[in-house]
């Protein structure tokens, strides 16, 4: 134990000397040789070489990899392709077509590698003594004895609503289809006829639930089979072409059973495979909602297609970068609006409206921002642009807030890494946590808060009426027996 505490030491010295080592010379790549080439070579190096360092003491599925995985296919694989073809770092090619200035492909790299070193930075500088532990996977299940039989009871009602849910669940992803069988994909982000209020209810309340007989840590078995019940009720909405619906939870089910359930390495051929999966996937929803998209496509060829589509929040970096003085509303604060976008809908009726020229006007949203300017009519008629962490940070404040931004998100995820099965509410915090940690390189800086904040004040409510219930059983019982004597 002792060697290995001094071998991880050496080694996160050794990757923090590093990573200094980088951020100063990107400053100085950008700022003094204005050299393209050498910031977009740098950064390739610098997260292949944090990869192969990290998976010598780093579960492939652990937290922090989980983010690295999110980055590099979102915000880095345009980089990547770009050694075989160095056009595709200067394309705009989402909802506004032009070619970027050296000026912004600059910037756009060195935010990227500023971001990205300080998350890093961030994530190796929280250790403690207890990460040299081995961690001991049913001390979280042990704690919880006492309430054994309270916390029964509560998996069997969750249980029996998550089967209630389920018809609703099913109906509103059929309702959806047609909607999308009928005018196209892009109405999933327009105005569209919303399902019946009881399939709406359904929906929701499956989401809130469905967590809750994870964080219990059921066995290996009933695990299985909660993932098997998840995707038949969920499979009619996987079908709908969004990639990321049936994406998400499949890596937060790989991340909890190798979390919980089982210690082994997964090797380098299964992270192969998986990728292979995942490409094959991810072309197979595209062909099911583009009539135009092709699967006669080579192996090659779909990685190509799968790295290249999904790099796009590359470009709308550029495209903020280029476009944020033209903004309606000039805001420093859109990392705000993702804490209080489904309260504003609730109690500000210009939110339901949907998009228009006076909302654009008054809300944080980036997305409604950069869409607006980079093409009004799109946004006028629905379409989003999508967000990035990084342009968030970047927007409160230059990289002075995104180096402190980023580096907060490296400490944020090795105390999770260090805490997720000390509780309940932890584990259940993961069925948000570990999916936003893959999207939030294409979406906000803080996840939405309202179902969660639903399903805590949900659970505590369920728990506290068993609780009596099980209290006013067991003094009746108490009654009835002085009666007897």
């Amino acid at each position: 134990m002792v060697n290995l505490k001094l071998y991880l030491l050496k080694k996160e010295l050794q990757i923090l000397i590093v990573s200094i080592f980088f951020a100063l010379f990107v400053f100085f790549a950008r700022y003094v040789i204005e050299s393209i080439p050498c910031l977009q070579y740098a950064l390739i190096l610098f997260i292949v070489y944090i990869l192969v360092s990290f998976l010598r003491f780093v579960k492939v599925v652990s937290c922090i990899m989980i983010f690295i995985y999110g980055f590099i296919l979102f915000l880095c694989s345009r980089v990547f392709l770009s050694i075989f073809d160095s056009s595709i770092l200067f394309e705009s090619d989402k909802y506004v077509f032009y070619t970027f200035a050296d000026t912004t492909v600059l910037e756009v790299l060195l935010i990227l590698s500023v971001s990205f070193v300080s998350v890093i930075i961030g994530y190796l500088s929280s250790y403690a003594k207890s990460d040299f532990k081995a961690k001991d996977y049913t001390q979280f299940t042990s704690q919880a004895s006492s309430y054994v039989y309270t916390d029964k009871q509560l998996q069997k009602i969750l249980y029996y609503l998550i089967l209630l849910s389920a018809p609703g669940v099913l109906y509103k992803g059929m309702h959806d289809l047609m909607l999308i069988k009928q005018y196209g994909y892009l109405i999933m982000f327009m105005e569209m006829p919303p399902a019946p209020l009881f399939a709406r209810a359904s929906w929701g309340f499956f989401n809130i639930v469905f967590p809750m007989l994870l964080m219990f840590v059921p066995s290996r078995k009933q695990f299985k089979y909660y993932c098997v019940l998840f995707f038949l009720v969920s499979s009619v909405s996987f079908l709908k072409g969004s990639r990321s619906t049936l994406l998400a939870p499949i890596v937060y089910f790989i991340w909890f059973y190798y979390s919980f359930y089982s210690t082994k390495k997964i090797s380098v051929k299964n992270i192969a495979c998986f990728i292979l999966f995942v490409a094959f996937v991810a072309q197979g929803i595209l062909f099911l909602r583009d009539k135009d998209a092709s699967f006669n496509l080579s192996i090659s060829q779909m990685l190509f297609a799968l790295f290249y589509s999904q790099g796009a929040t590359y470009v709308l970096l550029g495209n903020y970068l280029d476009y944020s003085s033209d903004f309606a509303n000039s805001t420093r604060y859109s990392i705000l609006f993702s804490l209080c976008t489904t309260f504003l809908w609730f109690f500000n009726p210009l939110y339901r409206k949907g998009q228009s020229e006076e909302l654009v006007q008054h809300t944080l949203s980036l997305d409604d921002q950069l869409m607006y300017a980079v093409n009004p009519e799109l946004y006028l008629s629905g379409v989003g642009y999508g967000s990035s962490y990084i342009a968030e940070l970047y927007q409160l404040g230059g990289v002075l807030a995104l180096i402190i931004g980023s580096y907060l998100i490296g400490r944020i995820i090795k105390w999770y890494e260090r805490n997720y099965n000390k509780s309940y509410t932890y584990v259940y915090f993961s069925w948000f946590i570990i999916p936003h940690l893959i999207w939030t390189s294409r979406g906000s800086y803080f996840p939405s808060p309202f179902l969660i904040m639903i399903g805590v004040l949900f659970y505590v409510t369920l728990r506290v009426v068993v609780v009596t219930w099980n209290k006013r059983k067991l003094k009746d019982a108490f009654f009835n027996k002085l009666i007897i004597f």
